[in-house]
C-alpha cells in the first residue's frame, strides 16, 4: 500500500492520477477535479469490490496535471487506450453497430454494413441493435416491394425476378421513374413509417381476399405478422427528437449503466453494462461515457441524469449535453434509470441464485487465514430483546453443507451485555470440546469485530485450546464488509466473491436460527403470562399441559374431559370457564 507521506505531497489540482504496482506496471488510471482529495479518498476510508483489492495492490502513486477537468477525463482516456491498466473497465471492444445502406446507383439496394465512410453518396438508416434485426428488415422491404437483390445487375433475370421478389430492372422490366417510386416507399419505412408499410400490407391483403386470390391473401398475411414483429422489435416507445439517454444505478459496489439510442423518433440500440464501481459514482460515469463514444457515432443531443456535469460532458465530447428537470425528456431519462435498476437487480440475482463455489470460498477462506485446509465451521450470534431473553445460536457448516443436527441454542444469563452473552455461550461451547464429546471445528466464526474476536481468543489461551478465529464486520449500512482475523487484522471482502457469498450466507444463518429461537421463548413466556391468570394452575402444572396439548390453541379448544387428563377437575373448569369468557369478551 502507498505510504502516507507519498499521499500528502499529491497536489490539490485536476489532472490524471496513475496507480503502479510492486513491480512497476500501471494498473489503475483516473481522473480528479482535485487529485490530492481524490487519491487520498482511495486511503482514508474503507471501500467494497475491487477498489478494495486495487487499494492493496497500488504500491505507488505519479499524476500529471491539467489545465481544467475536460483536459483531464481527455487525457484519461489517451492513458487507458495507451496502457490499458487491468484495473480500469474497457467494456467496449472495436465493433461498431450495424446499419442499413441504401446505394446511390440508378437501381439502388439494399445491404447490411458497419462502415459508412466508404460511400457517403449512399443513405443510411440506424444503427440498428443487431445484424440479424437489419437482415429481418431487409428481408421484408425485399418481400413487399421488390427491389434488386443482385450486387450486380446481371444479363438475364434470374430467380427472384420468377418469383416475384425481384421487378426486373436488368431487362429493363421496370423504368428508373418506376423504381423511383418504390425506393421513396422504402424509405419511408427505413425512416420509421411502419404504420405505411403494415396498412399497405393489410389493404393489399383485404384486396387479394376479395379477389379470391387466397394464396396470396395468405402470403400477405404472413408479411403484416413480419412487419408487426419487426417493428415492435425496433420500437419500443415514440420520442420527440433524435438524442441518446444515459441511465444507472448502484448497489452493492456495481455500478450498471444504461445507453439508450433514438433515432426517427424511435430506440433503435440499448447498450447495459454492469462494471465494480471503481471511484466516485460521477466521475467513473463521466470516463465511461467518453470511451463509449470513442467507438459509437456520436448524438447531436446527449440527455444525462442531473448529478453529472453536463457542461463538463458537452465540452469534452463537442456535443450538446443537458440534463432534462421536467416534461418527457424526465419521463425519458426515467426510462434509463429504470432499465438500468432492472439490469442490475437481474444480474444480482442470477449471481445469487447461481449458488456459491463453495471450493473455491473455502480455499480463499483457509488463504486469508494462514490455514492449510477449513472443512468445518461453526459460527456463533447473540440475540436478546431490550436486555430480555438472550439467546445464543451456533450452527455447523460441514462438507459444503449446513448440518442442522449439530445445531445448538442456548438461554443466556448476561441481560442487555452482548460479550457477557458471547463469553458464556463460548465457554459452553469450548468446554464440550474439553470434555471430548464435541470436538473442535475447523474455524470457529462470530458475528462481530474485534471485542468479540477478542472474547473468543482469551478463553481458547485460558482453556489451552487450539482452533482457527475470525470475525464477520459490518459496515455502517449494516453489510457485511470485512474479515477479521484472530490479530484484529482486517481483510475486505470483494462484492459477489464467493467468499463473501459464504460469508453472508453463514451470517443470515445464524442470524435467522437465534431469531426463530428467541421468537419461541417469546411465544412461551407469553402463554406461560396468560395460563398463569387461571387459578390452580403453577409452573409445573402448565409444563404438564404443554407436555400434552403441545400449544395454548389446543388447550384453549380441549374438552373438560381431556383437561381431566393432566389437572383436577376444579382447575379444569377454571380453564374452560377462563377461555369461555375471553372468547365472549
Amino acid at each position: 500500500m502507498i505510504y502516507k507521506d507519498a499521499l500528502e505531497i499529491i497536489p490539490s489540482l485536476s489532472g490524471c492520477y496513475i496507480f503502479k504496482n510492486d513491480a512497476g506496471s500501471i494498473i489503475y488510471v483516473g481522473k480528479a477535479k482535485d487529485l490530492k482529495k481524490r487519491v487520498n479518498s482511495y486511503f482514508n476510508r474503507p471501500h467494497e469490490g475491487k477498489t478494495s483489492k486495487l487499494v492493496l495492490d497500488a504500491m505507488d502513486v505519479s499524476f500529471i496535471v491539467t489545465p481544467s477537468e475536460k483536459e483531464a477525463l481527455l487525457l484519461e482516456i489517451d492513458l487507458i487506450k495507451q496502457h490499458r491498466p487491468i484495473y480500469n473497465i474497457m467494456f467496449m471492444d472495436d465493433k461498431t453497430y450495424p446499419m442499413i445502406k441504401l446505394t446511390s446507383e440508378k437501381f439502388p439496394q439494399l445491404l447490411v454494413v458497419r462502415d459508412r465512410k466508404k460511400d457517403k453518396k449512399a443513405m443510411y438508416f440506424g444503427p440498428y441493435p443487431d445484424a440479424r434485426a437489419a437482415r429481418d428488415t431487409i428481408k421484408l422491404l425485399h418481400d413487399v416491394f421488390q427491389l434488386r437483390k443482385c450486387r450486380t445487375l446481371p444479363k438475364n433475370v434470374c430467380l427472384y425476378y420468377h418469383i416475384k421478389q425481384c421487378s426486373g430492372p436488368c431487362q429493363g422490366f421496370i423504368q428508373q421513374v418506376g423504381y423511383a417510386k418504390i425506393v421513396e416507399d422504402v424509405k419511408k419505412v427505413l425512416k420509421g413509417d411502419w404504420e405505411f408499410l403494415i396498412e399497405k400490407l393489410r389493404q393489399d391483403m383485404i384486396l387479394a381476399s376479395s379477389r379470391t386470390q387466397y394464396e396470396l391473401a395468405a402470403t400477405l398475411r404472413d408479411r403484416l405478422r413480419s412487419a408487426q414483429y419487426v417493428s415492435m422489435r425496433q420500437t419500443i416507445t415514440n420520442f420527440k427528437s433524435e438524442h441518446d439517454i444515459i441511465g444507472y444505478a448502484t448497489q452493492e459496489g456495481l455500478l450498471s449503466l444504461c445507453f439508450f439510442m433514438i433515432r426517427d423518433g424511435k430506440i433503435v440500440k440499448k447498450d447495459d453494462w454492469i462494471n465494480d464501481l471503481m471511484q466516485p459514482v460521477e466521475d467513473q460515469i463521466q470516463t465511461l461515457i467518453f470511451e463509449y463514444y470513442e467507438h459509437t457515432p456520436k448524438p447531436t443531443h446527449l440527455m444525462v441524469p442531473e448529478s453529472l456535469d453536463a457542461n463538463l460532458l458537452s465540452e469534452a465530447l463537442g456535443i450538446k449535453v443537458s440534463s432534462p428537470k421536467r416534461g418527457d425528456k424526465v419521463k425519458e431519462l426515467n426510462l434509463a434509470h429504470d432499465n438500468a435498476t432492472q439490469s442490475l437487480v437481474y444480474h444480482l440475482n442470477r449471481v445469487k441464485k447461481k449458488g456459491i463455489d463453495i471450493e473455491d470460498a473455502l480455499d480463499s477462506l483457509a488463504m486469508h487465514l494462514h490455514v492449510d485446509t477449513i472443512r468445518s465451521i461453526e459460527m456463533v450470534d447473540v440475540s436478546h430483546t431490550f436486555g430480555t431473553l438472550s439467546v445464543g445460536a451456533r450452527i455447523v457448516f460441514e462438507n459444503g453443507q449446513f448440518n442442522k443436527a449439530k445445531y445448538r441454542r442456548y438461554k443466556l444469563q448476561g441481560k442487555n451485555n452482548d460479550l457477557e452473552n458471547m463469553r458464556e455461550m463460548l465457554y459452553r461451547r469450548l468446554y464440550k470440546a474439553l470434555d471430548g464429546s464435541e470436538p473442535l471445528p475447523d474455524l470457529i466464526l462470530v458475528d462481530g469485530g474485534i471485542h468479540q474476536v477478542n472474547v473468543l481468543n482469551t478463553l481458547l489461551k485460558d482453556m489451552s485450546l487450539s482452533v482457527a478465529v475470525a470475525g464477520l464486520v459490518k459496515d455502517h449500512k449494516h453489510q457485511t464488509s470485512e474479515l477479521m482475523r484472530s490479530t484484529g487484522e482486517k481483510i475486505p471482502l470483494l462484492a459477489l466473491d464467493p467468499l463473501t457469498l459464504l460469508c453472508v450466507q453463514l451470517q443470515d444463518e445464524v442470524h435467522r436460527f437465534a431469531i426463530s429461537f428467541h421468537q419461541k421463548l417469546r411465544s412461551q413466556a407469553q402463554i406461560h403470562s396468560s395460563l398463569k391468570d387461571i387459578s390452580g394452575l403453577g409452573d409445573k402444572r402448565i409444563q404438564a399441559l404443554m407436555k400434552k396439548f403441545k400449544n395454548i390453541s389446543n388447550i384453549k379448544s380441549a374438552t373438560k374431559e381431556e383437561l381431566l387428563d393432566v389437572v383436577p377437575l376444579s382447575v379444569a373448569e377454571n380453564i374452560v370457564s377462563y377461555f369461555k369468557g375471553e372468547s365472549d369478551e
